[in-house]
């Protein structure tokens, strides 16, 4: 028997808004944030900014893992959508100073690449998980997409490729920089 009641249960109209209000919370963090992190970016770095955002993303995701509620789940998810703001936009911006145009193409194509394919592979690895460790699916996605996060960060070192793409776009801008004006043509 369950300890559920059906009067405990929200109606399908319910269930309808609050999912939208959950995905809503994500989206406008996004885009409150995202000119707050672009500023931060400018001022210490896209580097400083990205780590703190994946940072920010792995905790507020585990964090998420422990909600108890319909509004810690609420803040949890709003945390996830304000430091998710600091990682995608701010690279996408420092990529696209990159003076080069046939570099700055491969590079965005390979963010956005990599970018799709985590938008693909987190789902069938959440799902596998739920599949394996069943005790408490909600918490075991929200466990893993954690530590994916936190495997990101890890990977930011200064072997990754990632970070090679900031110290090109630092020598670029510095090139730029000795430039009086547009005209300026890179040796």
């Amino acid at each position: 028997s369950s300890d559920v009641c059906s009067s405990d249960l929200a109606s399908p109209a319910e269930l309808a808004w609050h999912a939208g209000a959950y995905a809503a919370a994500y989206m406008v963090a996004v885009v409150v944030f995202s000119p707050v992190w672009g500023a931060a970016s400018d001022r210490y770095g896209a580097k400083a900014v990205i780590a703190i955002g994946l940072a920010g993303s792995a905790v507020a995701v585990l964090a998420s893992s422990f909600a108890d509620g319909m509004w810690s789940a609420y803040v949890g998810r709003t945390a996830q959508g304000a430091f998710a703001s600091a990682v995608l936009p701010v690279a996408t911006a420092a990529l696209a100073r990159i003076p080069d145009t046939a570099e700055r193409a491969r590079r965005v194509a390979g963010l956005s690449a990599a970018s799709l394919l985590g938008f693909f592979a987190a789902p069938a690895l959440s799902a596998t998980a739920v599949a394996v460790l069943a005790a408490d699916p909600v918490a075991t996605v929200l466990y893993a997409s954690g530590l994916v996060a936190l495997a990101a960060l890890a990977g930011c070192g200064e072997k990754a490729d990632f970070t090679n793409v900031y110290a090109e776009l630092e020598a670029n801008i510095d090139k730029t920089c000795a430039c009086k004006d547009a005209a300026c043509v890179q040796a």
